[in-house]
């Protein structure tokens, strides 16, 4: 990899760049997601304060807000897009009633039949795609066998369209394919960048249709982590 001294690495700045955009996209296209990621900060930092004071005996008035439901939207500006926040269980018997009303509402004739059909349009879509796809194959299958036929005694001679993929190559390919590795290797002796754009990515690109059914696919977690909490509290 390329060092340079005396200077800062160019790259630093594409690199910033990268990040800014980041945080842009949370703060104008995705507000839900920052708030979400500033109250599992703050979640994350009371639950471990609340088990350290209970594991010493340590007086405290730290409460795990860890069961509470998320506050939607979490900035209180005008227009702000929001999202319905699902019917949570507060206790585990509770959830438990829950998960068999999701499973009934799941397994259902209209859900089955809306599944079908979306899965003979995909096969449609599939068959008319290979329909296209199939006769390009056979005809550049076609075209190689033609060439490869063909007698060639032009031993260590380069043909002319070798030559011409090894000019465009060297212009192109291999330039782009070298800066690539090099930053590739740069950002690995950074992690700071790509631990940031990790995690940012990760609490971004949630989809917003799809938040309610993995809220209630991970209720079983929730409960658990709440008897935990109730249990330690002596509740």
């Amino acid at each position: 990899m390329k060092k340079v001294k005396g200077k800062i690495d160019y790259r630093h700045f594409i690199c910033v760049a990268i990040t800014l955009s980041f945080v842009l996209l949370a703060i104008f296209v995705f507000p839900s997601a920052l708030g979400r990621l500033i109250e599992s900060v703050r979640d994350f930092g009371l639950s471990v304060a609340f088990y350290f004071c209970k594991m010493f005996g340590i007086e405290n008035s730290v409460t795990a807000t860890v069961n509470d439901l998320p506050k939607m939207p979490f900035f209180d500006v005008p227009n702000m897009p929001s999202s319905p926040v699902p019917s949570l269980p507060e206790t585990f018997d509770g959830f438990k009633i829950k998960w068999h009303e999701y499973w009934k509402l799941v397994i259902t004739a209209r859900n089955m039949v809306g599944y079908l059909d979306f899965l003979g349009g995909l096969v449609a879509v599939l068959a008319n795609v290979v329909l296209y796809i199939i006769p390009i194959i056979v005809i550049v299958y076609l075209i190689i066998r033609e060439i490869l036929d063909k007698e060639n005694n032009d031993y260590n001679v380069d043909s002319k369209a070798l030559k011409i993929a090894r000019r465009i190559s060297d212009k192109t390919y291999r330039p782009l394919k070298s800066w690539i590795l090099d930053f590739i290797a740069f950002i690995k002796d950074n992690k700071a960048y790509y631990i940031l754009w990790a995690s940012d990515m990760g609490v971004q690109f949630q989809p917003i249709h799809y938040r309610d059914r993995i809220l209630r696919l991970l209720l079983l977690l929730r409960g658990i982590l709440g008897r935990c909490t109730y249990l330690s509290a002596g509740i």
